[in-house]
């Protein structure tokens, strides 16, 4: 999906999780860098569109969050389907 949310233009999440995963296999949400409000709203449609059939990702959901700056985002591991 791309548009707008919240004010903030977005890509489509499959593009966005292929960004962050930069060729590997997985990444956890301790290692991703939140640069603002952007990042923050695709992490949420990340977690939104994770069971679509179209996701090419996957995510496994640990306990409780993880603060990156200002920026609560749930404790995860993000891996190619």
């Amino acid at each position: 999906m791309e548009g707008y949310i919240l004010g903030v233009k977005t890509i489509p999440v499959n593009e966005y999780a292929d960004k962050l995963l930069r060729g590997r296999d997985r990444v956890t949400s301790g290692e991703l860098q939140i640069d603002g409000d952007f990042d923050y709203v695709m992490l949420l449609m990340l977690v939104m569109e994770y069971e679509s059939k179209k996701s090419s990702y996957h995510l496994e959901f640990g306990e409780g969050q993880v603060q990156i700056g200002r920026y609560g985002i749930p404790n995860m591991i993000i891996s190619k389907k």
